[in-house]
Parts: C-alpha cells; sequence; structure tokens
C-alpha cells in the first residue's frame, strides 16, 4: 500500500496527532479504517472526510472477519517527536496494529489503511 494523505490534511497531520496526544479535545483519537477497495489515488485524496471517502463508488472499508476500525487515544501516541531538520520533515509515527484472529471466514485483499 502506498503511502497518500488527503489533500484536507496535508500539512496537518502533525498537527492532529499533537492534538490527539494533549487530549486536545478531551476523548479525541486517530481513527484507522482498512479498505479492500478504493478510488483513483489522485480522486480518493480529494475526499474531505471519511465519510465522503466511503460515500463514493470504488471505496468499501474491509470487511474480513474479526475486523473492526480502530481508535488510537493519546495513551496510544508516543511523544511528540522533534522535527528532523537534516532530512526537513516532520515524521510521527502510529504504533503498528494488529488485528487478531483475522480472516480464516471472510479474507479481503486490502488496498489501503
Amino acid at each position: 500500500m502506498a503511502d497518500g494523505v488527503f489533500n484536507i490534511s496535508k500539512g496537518r497531520v502533525v498537527e492532529y496527532y499533537n492534538r490527539v496526544k494533549g487530549n486536545d479535545p478531551a476523548a479525541s483519537t486517530i481513527r484507522i479504517f482498512l479498505m479492500q477497495a478504493n478510488e483513483a489515488e489522485a480522486t480518493l485524496i480529494d475526499r474531505d472526510s471519511i465519510s465522503l471517502v466511503f460515500a463514493e463508488a470504488g471505496s468499501t472499508e474491509a470487511t474480513f472477519t474479526n475486523y473492526a476500525n480502530k481508535n488510537l487515544a493519546d495513551t496510544a501516541l508516543a511523544a511528540l517527536p522533534a522535527p528532523d531538520d537534516t532530512n526537513d520533515r516532520y515524521e510521527v509515527d502510529l504504533p503498528d496494529q494488529t488485528w487478531t484472529a483475522a480472516g480464516n471466514g471472510v479474507n479481503n485483499t486490502l488496498t489501503k489503511l
């Protein structure tokens, strides 16, 4: 799966991470969805909300056995790192995710996270 950032999120990913880590607003989360089909990347990145992503033909959330989308709260996130001035970027990392006992009843080929 290739990396992609929605146009509405460009330049704001670190801000969103920092706000969830700082619990601002209270009980905020980063929500993780897996997709089993998606529109072309050039079209997908123009969607301004997750409801618009899944409202359009061609983009569907995963349905494999034991799948549910996930919410990462402040306690799941590492402290906000310093910017990487050497490489001129600012990266934040989400913890690795596992879907226990995934598949084996209904299976999907995943296309995006």
